[in-house]
């Protein structure tokens, strides 16, 4: 089984087409069908409560029972709403733990903030809710006083240092247990990065992987001032999330449940 942990708009449907034709299995982006949600793919719900209790037992049902319908030979899905819904605290726990893969996906942190505000992304609480983070959650590791005085811009940038810390914690913490590889999208145009690739998934099969085609672009163009103004704020609010997954690990911090 081969998951992402990444925050959306940062080139999992490329990656999905991709990863689909060099491995020639049908890969999954997003389970979008009316009775996917609450089974294949996360409902508001049982985001909410990931991200406010903790892996609780709602949580672990969903897992319980998307985990059991899988069975392909190889199962590719990018959907990003699972890693911020329990996806590496019930594979490790999972008896097929050992033929997982996680692809730590990223994009530059400007235009991967351009992406979200082009869209107006975070200016619904239930888009929120359903598909990326919100500051309030419990379960969050980098706290948003910080980015409060940059309004949503604030929350954009937020979003996206928090997403990278958890892609930090998980990798610091579980690496041990789980195989993980750390990608740029922008980078996959090179043959290199490719190669490197294709040699973490040569215990699949022998993939062929042709050069990367960037899907689901947006088709909006950024005025410079707001170019300007969002790296501005990024430089203001930055912070090191390889730090604060570090010392969150070390004061005891965990995605389970409550006590």
């Amino acid at each position: 089984m081969i998951f992402t942990i990444t925050g959306g708009r940062t080139g999992t449907t490329s990656l999905t087409s991709f990863l689909g034709s060099a491995l020639n299995v049908p890969a999954i982006h997003e389970p979008l069908s009316i009775e996917d949600f609450g089974t294949r793919m996360p409902d508001i719900k049982i985001m909410r409560s990931f991200n406010e209790y903790g892996n609780n037992a709602l949580v672990q049902e969903f897992w319980l029972n998307k985990l059991k319908d899988i069975n392909d030979e190889i199962y590719v899905e990018t959907n990003h709403t699972l890693s911020k819904c329990g996806l590496i605290e019930n594979l490790v726990r999972h008896n097929l733990k050992d033929t997982v893969k996680i692809i730590i996906l990223r994009r530059k942190i400007l235009d991967q903030c351009i992406s979200y505000l082009l869209r107006n992304d975070f200016a619904n609480v239930t888009t929120m809710w359903q598909w990326y983070l919100h500051p309030n959650y419990r379960k969050n590791l980098v706290t948003f006083d910080r980015y409060r005085d940059l309004g949503g811009l604030g929350r954009v940038i937020w979003y996206v240092h928090e997403m990278n810390a958890r892609q930090a914690y998980y990798l610091q913490k579980f690496q041990d247990h789980i195989d993980f590889i750390e990608i740029n999208i922008e980078e996959m145009q090179f043959e290199e990065e490719r190669r490197r690739l294709s040699k973490w998934l040569k215990d699949l099969k022998n993939p062929i992987f042709p050069r990367i085609e960037i899907l689901n672009a947006n088709r909006m163009k950024a005025s410079k001032s707001l170019i300007s103004a969002t790296r501005r704020a990024i430089e203001l609010v930055g912070i090191d999330v390889s730090a604060v997954a570090r010392d969150a690990i070390l004061s005891g911090f965990t995605f389970e449940k409550d006590k």
